[in-house]
Parts: structure tokens; sequence; C-alpha cells
């Protein structure tokens, strides 16, 4: 199913970029790392369009970078 939504995903989040005023926020979440049997901190991304009230969320791998 999440194959399926893949482009409606993808068409959504286009859409929240395109505008301009957006806002967004972070929060983190436990990952478990099973390599080094140990928790590690990832950051999970919630994004919103204002004027389209519109919102998409990011995991982008735990990581804070800008890519």
């Amino acid at each position: 199913m999440a194959d399926l939504m893949r482009p409606t995903y993808y068409r959504l989040r286009e859409l929240v970029l395109d505008t301009d005023y957006v806002q967004s926020d972070e929060t983190t979440v436990p990952i478990i790392n099973n390599e080094k049997h140990q928790t590690v901190k990832g950051y999970l991304w919630l994004v919103r369009s204002v004027v389209n009230n519109l919102v998409f969320f990011s995991y982008n791998e735990g990581s804070r970078g800008q890519k």
C-alpha cells in the first residue's frame, strides 16, 4: 500500500513546499540501532502549508541535515 501511495505523498509535498508561507516543527523519536545495540535520537518533521491547510510528515532517515 505504501508503494501505491508514494505518488500522492510526493504530490502533497510539492503542493505544500510551493506555497509562500510554510511552518515546520521537529520532534525526536528513539531509533534502535541493531548493529550497536543501542537507541539513537532520530528526527521526524511536520511541514504545514498555512494557506492551503495541508500537512505532510518527513523522516529523512533520522537526520537534521538540510539534505
